[in-house]
C-alpha cells in the first residue's frame, strides 16, 4: 500500500512549491492593480455622466468630485502596484515570508 501511494503521489523539486507562491503573489498584485483601475474607470464614466446628461449644478459638481476621484484611486493603484513590485523583487523564495510583512500596507 505504501509503494501504490508513492508512485501516486507528485514528487516536487526542492523550491518548487516557493516558486509557485511567488507566481501567485506577483499575480494577485497585479489583480489588485486592474481591481483599482476598474474602479477608477468607474468613477470616470460616473463623473462624466453626471456632467454631461444632467442639468443640475449640483450633480455637475459631483461629477466633477467623480472625476477627482477617479484620478486620484488611479494613483494610489499605481503607487501600491509599483511599491509591491520593487518590494517582491528584493526576496528569494526562503525570505516570502519577510516580504509577505512588509507587503502589510
Amino acid at each position: 500500500m505504501l509503494n501504490n501511494q508513492k508512485k501516486n503521489s507528485v514528487e516536487k523539486k526542492p523550491g518548487e512549491s516557493d516558486m509557485l507562491s511567488v507566481a501567485r503573489t506577483i499575480m494577485a498584485n497585479e489583480r489588485t492593480f486592474l481591481s483599482f483601475l476598474r474602479t477608477s474607470l468607474c468613477f470616470f464614466a460616473a463623473g462624466v455622466g453626471l456632467i454631461k446628461f444632467l442639468d443640475h449644478r449640483a450633480l455637475e459638481a459631483l461629477g466633477w468630485a467623480f472625476i477627482g476621484s477617479a484620478v486620484v484611486v488611479l494613483f494610489v493603484g499605481i503607487r501600491r502596484y509599483i511599491h509591491a513590485r520593487k518590494v517582491l523583487r528584493h526576496f528569494t523564495p526562503d525570505e516570502w515570508n519577510v516580504a509577505v510583512k512588509k507587503l502589510d500596507l
